[in-house]
C-alpha cells in the first residue's frame, strides 16, 4: 500500500491516525516528510505494510529528490495506490490510475470526487476507511470463504 499526495496534504497525520500513535513527524510546513516511511497498519484485521511517502515537488534538496525518485517505484510496485488530497490541493499526478482517492483534513473542506473524506485529526471517518481500503485488497466473500488463500 503506497500513499501519494502534495506536500502538507494530510499523509503523515493519516499514517499516524491509523497507528494510535506518532510514527511520523507531523508539522504545517509543506516538505516534513523528506524520505518515505513504512509502517504495518491493522486494517481490519488485515495487516498491510503503508507506505508514506514525500509530497511530490519539484525541489533543490538532493535528498529529498532521492526519496521521490526512489517513491516512484514504489508506485509501480504497490498492490494498493492511493492518492490524498485536501480540498485546497490537486490530485497528484500518478503514473497509474489510483486504486482509492482519499480527501483529508474534512474540518476544513470536503471534495465530492473522493472514494472517502477523512479527518485523521479528529478521526472523523478512519473506520469507514479501513474497511474500505480492507475491501479494495481483500473482497467480503474472500473474507468470509473456507478456501485457502493462495499468494503470489
Amino acid at each position: 500500500m503506497v500513499v501519494f499526495g502534495a506536500p502538507n496534504t494530510g499523509k503523515s497525520t493519516l499514517l499516524n491516525t491509523l497507528l494510535g500513535r506518532d510514527r511520523v513527524i507531523t508539522h504545517d510546513a509543506a516538505g516534513t516528510t523528506r524520505d518515505w516511511v513504512a509502517s504495518d497498519v491493522d486494517c481490519a484485521g488485515l495487516i498491510v505494510r503503508w507506505h508514506d511517502t514525500p509530497g511530490r515537488h519539484e525541489t533543490d534538496d538532493d535528498i529529498e529528490a532521492e526519496a521521490i525518485a526512489l517513491s516512484s517505484r514504489l508506485e509501480t510496485e504497490a498492490d494498493l495506490l492511493i492518492a490524498i488530497t485536501d480540498h485546497e490541493s490537486p490530485w497528484p499526478n500518478l503514473n497509474r490510475r489510483p486504486d482509492l482517492r482519499i480527501a483529508t483534513k474534512t474540518d476544513l473542506g470536503t471534495r465530492d470526487d473522493a472514494d472517502v473524506g477523512v479527518c485523521a485529526l479528529r478521526g472523523t471517518r478512519i473506520d469507514e476507511l479501513v474497511h474500505l481500503m480492507r475491501s479494495t485488497l481483500i473482497s467480503d466473500a474472500d473474507l468470509t470463504s473456507t478456501r485457502p488463500w493462495r499468494f503470489d
